[in-house]
């Protein structure tokens, strides 16, 4: 996830321990916001302002082709199954995350945290921040010294180690590609935003699933 490790670092190992889950709950979700605003999306913005013309145009902010918004989300739908089920192929071959890191994960989701909260901090969150920055100022700088084929796959390239986790490295940065693509044809970041939205909400709900089926059946055997 997005500065996992940083956010992780920050909340769970720099702040003193809390007795209390629920405050360390709320210490991990303020870190994961103030992450992602403050080093993600401000910067990308700041230097747009002061750096280019028109801040509006480099960080493709203009209303696209209702078109590029449909397509955008039906691809995410249509191409969530295969990520998954490349995501698990990948992970059969490298080392699965630090218990602490995955513990670390439940506590940030969970306690009865409604949808819409998780869906915000997982989906909608970085689904902004991260195009702002990816799509938005690094792409439309990379657009401006390279064609839009080396730029695409630069960029790519940097949002899958942006990620800085082994087992996203190579879905990120193919999902990085999908994204740059889609900016540079629909000229706008929101369908970028979108088909991000939709592919973090998918994986959200689908864990949900699971974790609800699992429970039942855990239940039952009981």
């Amino acid at each position: 996830m997005l500065l996992l490790v940083w956010f992780l670092l920050l909340s769970g190992f720099l702040s003193p321990a809390l007795g209390d889950p629920a405050n360390h709950q709320a210490t991990l979700q303020r870190s994961l916001i103030v992450l992602h605003v403050a080093f993600v999306a401000a910067p990308s913005l700041i230097m747009a302002v002061m750096l280019t013309a028109s801040a509006r145009q480099t960080l493709l902010i203009r209303r696209p082709a209702w078109i590029f918004v449909g397509l955008a989300m039906l691809l995410a739908v249509v191409l969530h199954p295969i990520i998954v089920e490349a995501s698990q192929h990948i992970q059969r071959g490298i080392p699965g995350q630090p218990k602490w890191m995955e513990d670390q994960i439940k506590q940030l989701l969970g306690g009865g945290q409604p949808l819409w909260w998780q869906l915000f901090l997982v989906a909608l969150l970085p689904a902004v921040c991260e195009e702002l920055a990816f799509r938005g100022f690094i792409l439309s700088g990379l657009l401006r010294r390279m064609s839009p084929v080396p730029a695409i796959i630069v960029s790519g390239f940097l949002f899958g180690f942006f990620h800085m986790n082994p087992q996203q490295l190579l879905t990120a940065t193919v999902l990085g590609w999908i994204l740059g693509l889609i900016a540079t044809r629909s000229g706008s970041l929101l369908p970028g935003i979108l088909f991000h939205f939709v592919n973090n909400a998918s994986a959200l709900l689908m864990s949900n699933f699971q974790g609800h089926v699992e429970t039942i059946v855990h239940e039952g055997q009981h």
